[in-house]
């Protein structure tokens, strides 16, 4: 049960402060919970995806970080969104499409830590739910935003350059962070991670606000 918690509390805590946020804004759940179950959902369908191809690839570590793993992962949740949002109403703010992929994101990162802290690493699950407090977690929270805020920027003006920043910038930045966790350079993917949190500042502030 102390695996289960520490594996989720983190996710939760944000998952929940969200839902107080929506709150004041509106009474209408049905884009959050639609979220919540397209993160779950996309989780298992990216695990099912990754083990497919890395038994039927072995190349390296580069193609693993950013293919099979990054590529994967963004891809999935890409698709949950383009289902939830391009098909949806226009949304009048930023805030409106970064809740629904950061919801989706976290919802994400939740499942995924349940199975590393629970599965594949649990006789130091502990140990490696706090880490992901501090590093996964963030990263996925970040791709989330970026993926969200470049979204809301085509839904607005129509710009297929949006659509592909979308994607390529969670690619980039997930693939990065990856490939440098598989090669035992741990630093430069807390380096990947700060420089992220940097950049992303001007979208997180219009989320928050």
């Amino acid at each position: 049960m102390d695996l289960l918690i520490g594996s989720i509390f983190a996710v939760f805590i944000a998952i929940y402060l969200i839902f107080i946020k929506e709150k004041y804004k509106t009474k209408n759940f049905k884009d959050l919970w639609l979220s919540i179950l397209a993160g779950i959902l996309m989780c298992f369908f990216a695990l099912i995806f990754e083990k497919t191809l890395l038994y039927l690839f072995e190349l390296n570590d580069f193609f693993d970080a950013f293919i099979i793993y990054a590529a994967t992962e963004e891809g999935f949740k890409f698709l949950s969104v383009y289902l939830l949002i391009f098909k949806s109403k226009e949304f009048s703010s930023p805030y409106d499409v970064i809740k629904i992929v950061l919801l989706t994101s976290l919802t994400f990162a939740s499942i995924e830590n349940i199975l590393y802290v629970n599965f594949y690493y649990k006789e130091i699950g502990m140990d490696v739910a706090l880490l992901r407090i501090y590093t996964a977690i963030p990263l996925h929270a970040i791709c989330g935003i970026s993926m969200g805020y470049f979204i809301y920027n085509y839904k607005k003006t129509k710009n297929k350059l949006f659509l592909l920043l979308s994607i390529l910038i969670p690619l980039m930045i997930h693939g990065s962070y990856d490939y440098f966790i598989i090669t035992d350079m741990i630093y430069y993917s807390l380096f990947v991670l700060i420089i992220s949190i940097v950049i992303h500042i001007i979208p997180a502030k219009k989320y928050f606000t």
